[in-house]
């Protein structure tokens, strides 16, 4: 098994999709299920376009327990959730503010079973410190 995972070799593991939120969207959590699914996996947030330059944010969705059984959100829930005491919908709002943004693009990858999603966060967000020497903005701690 090749356990190499990076910002390019994420594409021909995992299916993936994006969706594009604006500041006009008048609701980001019925945009959010209505286009993503509940599966586990990793996702990245850019800035106004897919590039990895415009990374702002990396995270993942589900949990492994010792059993090797799946536990906690999918990528729809996680995205919906509530983050820094806000309603998904206001966390949304307060990010188009804070980092004076046109777009938003949430891009998701669903993750295989054989892959925790955290280690494939992991693999990630190293890459892009390894990269930067810092964080996505968003990231507030690994």
């Amino acid at each position: 098994m090749n356990l190499e995972i990076n910002y390019k070799t994420i594409y021909k593991l995992f299916p993936n999709s994006s969706l594009i939120l604006d500041s006009s969207t008048i609701s980001f959590t019925k945009e959010i299920n209505a286009n993503i699914p509940n599966s586990f996996g990793v996702y990245i947030f850019y800035k106004n376009i897919k590039s990895y330059e415009n990374i702002i944010y990396i995270g993942k969705a589900g949990e492994i327990t010792t059993s090797g059984d799946k536990k906690s959100q999918g990528l729809q829930k996680r995205l919906t959730n509530i983050r820094d005491n806000k309603s998904a919908n206001n966390y949304y709002k307060d990010i188009f503010i804070f980092l004076n943004l046109s777009e938003l693009v949430i891009e998701y990858f669903e993750i295989s079973k054989k892959f925790i999603p955290t280690f494939v966060e992991a693999s990630l967000i190293q890459e892009y410190f390894f990269l930067n020497n810092k964080l996505p903005v968003l990231n507030k701690s690994f």
